[in-house]
């Protein structure tokens, strides 16, 4: 599999070229083109933008399996001020395992859990975690995976289409992330998952991107905006 591609933008696309692109004859779960093709896609982020019977090559231009929607909710824990907007699976509690709110909870949608990078996600989502305050933002990329693929990809894209304002662009970059394994015997619902965190705390960039993730994010769980994510390798 060629993984993390992008199909280009003009000339010629062929048949082999999308199928090396979305793996189509591998063992992968995710291996039909229904996977990649769906209502309101958004060519900007790299997703295929019509679901018709009679698709023209052209319309693959641009495209890549590494993308998906996000439909944002928000969990609170009610433990003081710790909440996330975005989607997270049953997973997701990386940082407060000591207190989980509920190890079943799930919160938001994802389109493509399994993007062309060796993992399956767990979540991506901003947290305000009150129990780290002042500087008590974060962003949160968490996985499930046998290793960390810390050479598969290094940025993360992120589209907020946000109604009447206008739409942000935000990238989260992996060399600025604090990457980790969480692993408990004593809450093992959280064991063997792997996650990159961004904090607000951080100076630069990184703090850039994760204060206006938050406002963002929160935007698009009050005002049920989908936000896309495409992840690159540069």
């Amino acid at each position: 599999m060629v993984a993390n591609t992008q199909l280009h933008a003009a000339g010629t696309i062929t048949l082999y070229e999308i199928e090396q692109n979305f793996d189509l004859n591998s063992t992968s779960n995710q291996t039909d083109m229904q996977y990649y093709i769906a209502d309101d896609t958004d060519p900007w982020i790299g997703t295929i933008s019509e679901t018709t019977s009679n698709m023209k090559m052209t319309d693959y231009y641009g495209s890549s399996p590494d993308t998906g929607r996000i439909i944002v909710d928000e969990k609170n824990d009610d433990d003081g001020g710790d909440y996330q907007n975005g989607y997270g699976s049953l997973y997701t509690n990386f940082l407060d395992p000591e207190n989980p709110h509920d190890p079943g909870y799930l919160f938001g949608h994802i389109t493509n859990t399994t993007p062309g990078l060796g993992m399956t996600l767990q979540g991506i989502y901003s947290e305000w975690y009150w129990d780290a305050y002042p500087g008590g933002r974060m962003f949160i990329l968490g996985f499930k995976n046998s290793s960390l693929p810390d050479t598969h990809w290094d940025e993360l894209y992120l589209r907020f289409p946000r109604g009447g304002w206008s739409d942000q662009n935000l990238t989260f970059y992996r060399a600025d992330a604090t990457s980790g394994l969480q692993s408990s015997s004593t809450h093992n619902n959280h064991s063997g998952v792997y996650y990159y965190v961004w904090y607000e705390e951080h100076t630069g960039r990184e703090a850039d991107a994760v204060i206006a993730a938050q406002q963002y994010m929160e935007e698009a769980s009050t005002y049920n905006h989908p936000v896309y994510y495409k992840f690159k390798k540069t």
